[in-house]
């Protein structure tokens, strides 16, 4: 096939014939993200692989955002949002940079999970932080998301005392951290770092599309949405902590 002979990094390794008759081209996404010019893609006759995005330069991004910033106003500005900007925290800085030069608020919405040294080159380049925390139990924020928390919780702590200018998120997950004492010791660690507000976001499936273009399966399918006498339980104990709560 014409997409196998373009794959420079022999990422489609080839073709293999199902039970129901079908056939199934197996792919290698590893080595696909060795790839910059996607010639399987172009070669694809069906167009049956597609690419999202486009590279960019930080002169790029400003044009495109300077074209808005009559829009932006006093309140306005630009967010980095994710993915998780910190995977490439080079480039994110200096667009932020970019944007300070043009007198536009900045925000960044990130997890934090880097080392702090990564992080505190953004401090006088960004306007608000908007932090997750997803679990404050270590063991099950490993459980659910693959990782410790522990460097995440050390880098709010070192980032507020270098800036106030924190919102620490907790994005809701029915059966994985909607419990009571979850939020209540994630409203104390808030307090205790000098941290006024928190923002409860709740679950939503809107990226399900995403991982079935992934060929990922979504674990969280059947899953709902928590229920207003929830969030309203949940804001209230949140501000018994002494911390403001917005949901959504």
């Amino acid at each position: 096939m014409s997409c196998v002979i373009a794959c420079k990094n022999k990422a489609i390794e080839g073709i293999t014939e199902l039970k129901t008759g079908e056939h199934h081209i197996n792919i290698d996404k590893e080595k696909c993200k060795k790839c910059l010019e996607f010639d399987c893609v172009n070669a694809c006759p069906n167009k049956g692989l597609v690419t999202w995005g486009d590279l960019k330069t930080v002169e790029d991004v400003m044009k495109a955002i300077k074209r808005d910033i009559s829009y932006f106003r006093e309140n306005g500005g630009v967010t980095l949002s994710g993915g998780e900007p910190l995977c490439q925290h080079d480039f994110a800085l200096e667009i932020l940079k970019a944007c300070k030069e043009e007198y536009i608020n900045t925000a960044i919405e990130t997890t934090l999970y880097a080392p702090f040294k990564v992080i505190e080159p953004f401090i006088p380049f960004v306007d608000l932080f908007l932090c997750d925390i997803k679990q404050m139990d270590d063991s099950k924020h490993k459980k659910y998301t693959g990782v410790p928390n522990k460097m995440i919780l050390s880098n709010i702590c070192s980032l507020s005392q270098k800036t106030k200018n924190i919102l620490i998120r907790i994005p809701l997950i029915p059966g994985c951290n909607d419990d009571i004492l979850n939020i209540q010791n994630t409203s104390k660690f808030a307090y205790d770092n000098g941290i006024n507000r928190i923002n409860i976001l709740p679950y939503h499936n809107l990226g399900q599309s995403k991982y079935d273009k992934l060929g990922k399966e979504y674990k969280l399918k059947d899953t709902k949405s928590p229920g207003a006498d929830k969030l309203e339980q949940l804001r209230k104990i949140v501000e018994e902590q002494g911390v403001k709560c917005i949901i959504g």
